[in-house]
């Protein structure tokens, strides 16, 4: 079971069996909890923008037509994902954890 722990620096890390080593998460526990409201807020209104999607069915794979409602939830997790590393950069750095889930929002698969 994966559990997050503060390391002796006050970091937060993530320990899970499945990964070589532990998983750099947020550089404070103040930042981690900012970090957990703002996806908290995101998940609450990423539902705000499916009023945007076409009501035309579309063929399945075409890439020219870009779907309002993904384009908008993925720039507001993105725009999200800005302001939270402003405030903890190395949070978002390559291969850390949030890194990882907001990979998953641009890709608008979470």
């Amino acid at each position: 079971m994966p559990e997050y722990v503060l390391d002796d620096e006050g970091r937060v890390l993530l320990l899970d069996p499945s990964l070589p080593e532990p998983r750099f998460v947020n550089s404070s526990l103040i930042a981690f909890l900012d970090a957990l409201a703002a996806w908290d807020y995101r998940c609450e209104h990423v539902g705000d923008f499916d009023d945007l999607e076409s009501d035309e069915d579309g063929d399945e794979g075409e890439d020219d037509d870009v779907d309002p409602a993904e384009a908008a939830r993925v720039a507001f997790g993105l725009e999200i994902r800005d302001r939270l590393k402003d405030l903890d950069p190395p949070a978002f750095a390559m291969d850390t954890w949030w890194d990882r889930v907001y990979e998953e929002v641009e890709l608008d698969a979470i």
